[in-house]
C-alpha cells in the first residue's frame, strides 16, 4: 500500500502498510498526517508516524516531533489555524499497552507545528487518564484548545466507569 498524490509516492518505501491520513486544512494551509507499518530488520514491526505540508511544489515531509514509533492505536486529531500552524491531539502510547491504572508512559498530548519553529509542546502532556482513547481537538482563537478524550476510572476491582474528558488548554 503507498500513499501518493500526483506528484509522486508520500509513503516510506520499507512501508508494509500505510494507513489513510488525517487531514487539517485552513484556507492554503494544508497538512496529512499518518502512520506506516515499517518492515523492519528485528523482531517487531513498528508504527511509525508521518506529516506533510502542502507547498508551492508539492508535499513536504516535516519530521514528527522526535519520535521514530507510536502505538498501534495511533490516531491523531488534527486542526490548522489561520498563521498555518498544525496542532495535533494525541494519546502518547509508544507500548501499545492499554493499562487500567494510570501509567507516567501514557499521555493524552497536545502539540503543534509550525514552519521555522518546528514541534513545540512535545515533552508535557495529561498523564492523569487511565483507558484513554482518541482525542478530539477544537480550535478557539488559535491560542486556546480544546481536547476531549474518553477515559475512565475504577469502579470496583472487576470494571470501569467511562467517561468524556474536556480539557481547556491556552498555549
Amino acid at each position: 500500500t503507498q500513499l501518493e498524490d500526483d506528484s509522486g509516492v508520500l509513503s516510506s518505501a520499507d512501508a508494509f502498510s500505510v494507513e489513510a491520513p488525517t487531514v487539517g486544512q485552513n484556507g492554503d494551509h494544508a497538512f496529512l498526517c499518518w502512520r506506516e507499518l515499517d518492515i523492519g530488520d528485528g523482531d517487531t514491526l513498528p508504527w511509525t508516524p508521518h506529516c506533510s505540508r502542502k507547498t508551492d511544489s508539492g508535499w513536504v515531509g516535516i519530521d514528527f516531533a522526535g519520535r521514530d514509533q507510536v502505538s498501534p492505536w495511533w490516531n491523531p486529531s488534527v486542526e490548522v489555524d489561520a498563521d498555518g500552524r498544525l496542532w495535533m491531539a494525541f494519546v502518547d502510547l509508544p507500548t501499545g499497552i492499554v493499562a487500567r491504572t494510570t501509567d507516567p508512559a501514557q499521555q493524552v498530548r497536545l502539540i503543534r507545528w509550525e514552519d521555522g519553529r518546528g514541534w513545540e509542546g512535545v515533552d508535557d502532556g495529561a498523564g492523569d487518564f487511565s483507558l484513554a482513547t482518541w482525542p478530539a481537538l477544537a480550535l478557539d482563537d488559535g491560542q486556546i484548545s480544546w481536547v476531549a478524550y474518553g477515559t475512565a476510572d475504577p469502579v470496583s476491582t472487576d470494571r470501569t466507569s467511562r467517561h468524556i474528558r474536556v480539557q481547556k488548554v491556552a498555549w
